[in-house]
Formats: C-alpha cells, structure tokens, sequence
C-alpha cells in the first residue's frame, strides 16, 4: 500500500494497514529550524543543509532521509519549487546554527539585532527581535481607518505579516503566463514522482482570522458586533477573491491536489471559542459552505481546516458548513478530550493532530511518557480511520531531540490497527 493510498482511506473513515503520520506537510504540524537541527544531531545524520521555508514560524522542511525513515505519508506540495542553490539564501538562527531561507523574501537587518520583514510593495509588516523565535506582525493595513472600509480592495490584504506567501505562492500565478505554467507543471510531475499524499496550502487565513490580520483584533471584535454590513461586506469579499484563487490553483494542477489545507482560522482559545458558536453559524458559515462546495464542484481533493484551540463548541457548525478535517486537535484545551471527540465526530470528522500534546508532554515528558501517550492516543482516535497522526502544532526551539524521535518511533510502533 502506497502512502497516498494509506491517507486517502483514512480520510474517507477506513483502516488502512496502518494510521497515516504526517510531519511536516503543513505549517502546523511542523519542526522550528533550531529544533529540526537539534534532531538531525541526535539522530547522527550528515547536517546537510536546513531549509527554512516558513521564515514567520522559522520552520524547517524535514529531509527526504527523515520522511523515508519514520514512514511519513504526506508531503508539502511547497517542496517542489524551490530546488536551486539560488532559491536560499543564509538566516542567522538564534542558537547559531545553520539555515536557510528564501531568497524572495524581503527580509532586513533592523537595529539591535532584529529583522524586519516586508510585503511586495515594501511595507514593512512583521519584526524579529534578536531574542525573539518568530517574526511578530507590526502592521494592520485598517487599523488607522474608522472601520471596515468601502469598498473592500483584495489588494489590501497583501499588505500584513501573515500574506507575505511560502512556496509555491511567491509565484505570480494570478495572471496568466510562466509562473503559472511553471505551478502547474511542477505539482503535475511532483505528485507523479512520489507515492505519497501531496498537500498543498492554500496559503491564506480564514475568514475569521484574516479581518482581524487587517483591522487588529481589538476592532475586528466590535465589528463583529457594532457593524454587521461591514462585517458581511469584507467577508464577501474575501470569499470572492479566495473563489478566483482556487479557480486558479484548481484549473492549473487540482488532480495533482491529494489535501488542500483550506485555512487556518484560529477561533478558539485555552477555555472556549473566541466568538459564540451563533455568531460562527448565522455569519461564517455560509462563507465556509460556499467555499467548500466550490471546491466540490472542481476538484476531488480532501479538505483541511486548521483552528487552534477550544473550538468544541462550534465543530458541528464546521462539520455541516462541509469541513471534513481538522487540525491540531488541541487536547490541552478545555472541552477538547480526545474521546469526547472521537465519540462525538468521529463519524463526521477526520482529526489531523492530536496525535502528542506539545504544550507538556513532548516539551517536559519523558522518551517513556510520550511513547505511552502515542500508544494511548492511537488507542482512541485509530479505530475505525478517520486518524492522521501528527503531534498537536510545531515542535518549538528547546524540545528535547529525543522526545521528538520517540514519538516518531512509538508512531510507527502503535500506528498498526
């Protein structure tokens, strides 16, 4: 059984020969650079080279050497383009250790140590300090204005952090000619050439996230409440401009699409969503469905929604809105035990995480610990499918190499059904 095969059964809720394990594939289920080279080193594999695609979350592409390893099943579509020397350039991580980033980002040294990171008009949205592990977003293109502004320009949403695009999106493929030519024929041989389940992010924040990128969240919040026409009027919008995106992407390389990771739209917290689950159903989820069916009518890709958080209480929204699944499950969250989950939505939901608690297990446990946390996370979400196990987020600086190989190894171990 082939590793597309073997996510392709889970996601339609049936055992495989075992439960598909991702690492890497998305940007939420991802190692930082610093931790990626902590492991290399445990593991004692050649150095190589540690590349740093997602320059905001600092986080590194595991290598072929490791995916082959620890059976990983799914992979990064973004992985296919940047393949020449001159794609990288040299980042300074904090540790000292060795990265690199791509050379299309515009990424400057800033005072004290810092950088600053800017978007394709030149603003600068984004600001590392020295001490800092991540760029921290300094810019909200609607912050200054008095509210939701009218009419709503697509453009605008270019102009913050977290729209500066990982690969293969710094590709002008919105007007047609070579790059998106070159998009199409990468994806098409990439997704040939390999037996894996090939993922590919959409690239853009959800529709609860990306106003609040915009506006701050401090205003994005009372508009929700304050301004229900202006609310509707950006959502709109945002929908049409995410439409004419995936036409794009779907009518350049859709059949070589196994997973689109739709969104991340993080609308829950540590002890419950971050909106009612009424304001989710009466204001997102018409967006959300017409989306989801767009896709539907245009493609067979599988569809993956990423929300961190407490976002128990607003899942079956999701689930009839047409998410099919969800990422991180995060477990350290109030109303968020994995067995509640699995006897609840399980028949309607494929969990994508879950699979070891970053916050205290993989950080502080023991080797033993998160390899019997594995086991019994195995033993709740695996039956039945439905299950691909990746830890709960990106695996931070400072998590012990060791903990992270013996959750890739009790992975393999009790993944069998």
């Amino acid at each position: 059984m082939t590793s597309r095969e073997r996510l392709l059964l889970a996601a339609s809720h049936r055992e495989a020969d075992r439960v598909p394990v991702d690492f890497g594939a998305t940007r939420s289920g991802g190692i930082s650079a610093i931790a990626y080279n902590a492991v290399k080193k445990w593991l004692g594999l050649p150095p190589g080279e540690t590349w740093m695609y997602d320059i905001q979350q600092q986080l590194a592409w595991p290598d072929d050497q490791l995916l082959d390893r620890y059976g990983i099943d799914v992979i990064d579509a973004g992985r296919a383009f940047l393949v020449s020397p001159s794609d990288w350039v040299p980042f300074p991580l904090n540790d000292g250790g060795p990265a690199l980033v791509p050379a299309y980002h515009d990424c400057r040294p800033a005072s004290n140590g810092a950088f600053s990171l800017h978007t394709k008009r030149g603003t600068a949205a984004g600001l590392k300090s020295a001490s800092s592990y991540y760029f921290d977003q300094t810019h909200w293109p609607w912050q200054a204005l008095p509210g939701i502004p009218d009419p709503v320009h697509a453009e605008d949403f270019e102009e913050q952090l977290w729209a500066i695009p990982s690969s293969p999106f710094h590709l002008d493929i919105m007007n047609k000619g070579a790059d998106r030519k070159l998009f199409s024929d990468t994806l098409r041989a990439f997704h040939q050439a390999t037996d894996r389940a090939v993922l590919l992010d959409f690239g853009v924040a959800g529709f609860f996230e990306a106003p609040g990128y915009m506006r701050g969240l401090e205003n994005w919040f009372c508009d929700m409440v304050a301004d229900e026409a202006g609310t509707d009027r950006v959502l709109a919008a945002y929908t049409e401009m995410c439409i004419e995106r995936l036409d794009v992407i779907l009518g350049a390389a859709g059949d070589s699409i196994d997973v689109l990771r739709l969104f991340w739209d993080d609308m829950g917290n540590q002890n419950t969503t971050q909106l009612s689950p009424d304001l989710f159903k009466r204001t997102f989820a018409p967006h959300y469905r017409q989306l989801i069916d767009h896709i539907h009518a245009k493609s067979a890709c599988r569809i993956l929604v990423h929300s961190c958080g407490s976002i128990y209480r607003i899942i079956p929204h999701l689930i009839d809105a047409g998410v099919e699944m969800l990422n991180p499950i995060q477990t350290s969250c109030e109303e968020m035990d994995p067995e509640r989950l699995k006897r609840e939505f399980g028949k309607d939901l494929v969990f994508w995480g879950g699979g070891c608690d970053t916050v205290t297990v993989l950080t502080s446990g023991t080797p033993a610990e998160i390899r019997d946390a594995v086991r019994r996370r195995m033993d709740i979400l695996a039956p039945g499918g439905g299950f691909v196990f990746v830890q709960t987020h990106n695996i931070q600086p400072g998590v012990p190499a060791e903990n992270v190989v013996a959750m890739l190894e009790a992975a393999r171990e009790y993944g069998g059904y």
